[in-house]
């Protein structure tokens, strides 16, 4: 921001008392500044400066496509009335950061996971471990709000008739939504998937295991109300 004019002091309410100042605020701040003249002549004058219209986006769940490939999150579009586009990323271990991965424009409420080759050759496989994904929303000025709250997918490992997997987690200061766990066979290895137990755990025993030599099982996360469009 640049004061107009010729004065001999300037002094703005950041405290500054240059004629040029350089701001960056998280949300819509009013400056003022005031121009003094050697004779002691003062003038005031305001500028507001506006930041994105969109808030940290919200993540409704992360789940895995039909085949158990790849991760999907999904949000709700029609909540960020600005939005150009929606940007997705998946932390990583080894940079201890949050890498990003791609990229949906406005009309989507989806991003599915086939990047692979971020984060290292296994990069987001369900089937490896457990990944934690973040979103944000750019607006039609070019805005890029701060990223959402992560969520962590669900991850089973299996040995033998035990059965074990990861809490479905939520950011801290967030609300979980799952209400607990559904254990599923599929005894023929033929995607013929029946429920076989219903917990609040993180694991469980098959006590028909040695009965069905080619069964997977699968685990789903209960509670959510998601409805992207």
């Amino acid at each position: 921001l640049t004061a107009s004019g010729t004065a001999a002091t300037y002094s703005w309410s950041t405290t500054a008392t240059t004629a040029a100042i350089s701001v960056n605020p998280t949300v819509t701040t009013i400056y003022t500044v005031t121009g003094t003249s050697a004779a002691g002549c003062a003038n005031t004058a305001t500028s507001t400066v506006t930041t994105s219209a969109n808030p940290a986006p919200t993540i409704c769940m992360v789940t895995t496509d039909t085949s158990f490939t790849n991760n999907i999150v999904y949000w709700d579009k029609t909540a960020y009335a600005n939005a150009d586009s929606f940007i997705v990323y998946r932390y990583d271990v080894s940079s201890s950061g949050y890498l990003k991965l791609g990229s949906v424009f406005k009309d989507s409420s989806q991003f599915t996971d086939i990047k692979r080759n971020i984060g290292g050759p296994n990069g987001g496989d369900p089937n490896i471990t457990a990944w934690q994904y973040k979103l944000a929303v750019k607006d039609n000025c070019g805005n890029i709000s701060a990223m959402s709250p992560y969520h962590q997918t669900v991850n089973v490992q299996q040995n033998n008739q035990n059965i074990a997997w990861n809490a479905y987690v939520v950011e801290s200061g967030q609300t979980n939504p799952v209400s607990g766990y559904q254990v599923l066979r599929d005894s023929l290895g033929i995607g013929d998937w029946r429920v076989f137990v219903n917990t609040s755990g993180l694991s469980t025993n098959d006590p028909n295991y040695s009965l069905y030599p080619n069964a997977n099982y699968r685990i789903d996360a209960l509670g959510f109300s998601c409805n992207p469009t």
